[in-house]
């Protein structure tokens, strides 16, 4: 039973994968409306979209595909997408709730209950219980044993939370990427008065997808300069983002625009600072975790 599951909860990640991706791609074919104002700026974003949907299409496909050949891997890439989803669902349901209690004189929210009950319903079922599913099934004991049953004997035990800093590392390269060939950000500051724009800010995207693929596939092997340079692009970003946190000013942070801006769209300095600061647990508990996990990669008695 637990086989049958298995390659059917594959075959469902690649369905669900296959249909986003053709979802996109009709995206990307479909003209823009004529009484749009701006065409060239509605396909900059569009275009934005589009690209960051199919790379997140591509993922349970490339997940299903090795959760049917039971490999270690999707297992751990479908519980990182399970519980992204999940988030996405509970979030857009309570969104949908607030929304329709909210009597706005200039949108009407007077939705069919029928529509808002399926809506909920689908949501629930797909979004939420299934991944629900995925979560608990998958990382039950016996199944664990069925995938860890097809590594090799005498292997080097790869630590979950390893893999999970690695596969974090291969995803957050895509969205660089999207950088380097979307312009989605005009200027940003880098570090303190430091503001890149252009090109410099392109190279400095394709840099981070360079540096985020090579300690994903670095750590997925257990490659001692991987965890080096994970170590230290991790501390580098602390440093970095305490380092703005008193460096950064109202007059520097207006000076970033984006590409899909609509007059002046510039955050307060007070939500930039609250933004760095909570962007900096993850890069700490990283260098935490690393630092623990040291003995794999430097052979430490």
């Amino acid at each position: 039973m637990k086989k049958f599951l298995t390659v059917l909860s594959g075959v469902y990640l690649i369905l669900v994968g296959a249909f986003v991706f053709f979802i996109c791609i009709l995206g990307l074919l479909s003209p823009p409306k004529a009484s749009q104002i701006q065409i060239g700026q509605f396909n900059s974003i569009k275009n934005i979209f589009v690209v960051v949907f199919m790379a997140y299409a591509s993922w349970p496909i490339v997940t299903g595909v090795g959760i049917i050949l039971r490999k270690n891997w999707a297992r751990i890439s479908l519980f990182i997408i399970s519980v992204f989803t999940i988030g996405v669902g509970l979030f857009s349901s309570f969104s949908f709730l607030a929304a329709s209690l909210v009597k706005n004189t200039k949108i009407d929210y007077a939705i069919p209950i029928s529509f808002k009950l399926a809506f909920l319903g689908l949501n629930f079922i797909f979004i939420i219980a299934i991944p629900l599913f995925f979560i608990i099934f998958f990382n039950s004991q016996p199944v664990k044993e069925l995938f860890i049953s097809k590594e090799k004997e005498g292997q080097i035990h790869r630590p979950f939370g390893i893999t999970l800093i690695a596969f974090l590392s291969i995803f957050g390269s895509l969205f660089s990427a999207i950088f380097v060939f979307q312009a989605f950000i005009d200027k940003m500051p880098l570090l303190g008065p430091i503001i890149l724009s252009g090109k410099s800010l392109k190279a400095y995207f394709l840099i981070l997808t360079l540096i985020h693929i090579y300690i994903g596939i670095g750590l997925l092997k257990l490659q001692r300069a991987a965890w080096l340079t994970a170590l230290c692009f991790n501390i580098f970003s602390v440093l970095m983002g305490i380092t703005n946190i008193f460096t950064v000013t109202e007059g520097i942070l207006s000076q970033t625009t984006y590409s899909f801006s609509v007059g002046n769209s510039s955050m307060s300095l007070l939500n930039y600072r609250i933004g760095i600061v909570v962007g900096l647990i993850v890069p700490a508990a990283i260098i935490l975790y690393l630092i623990s996990k040291r003995n794999l990669f430097l052979d430490l008695p």
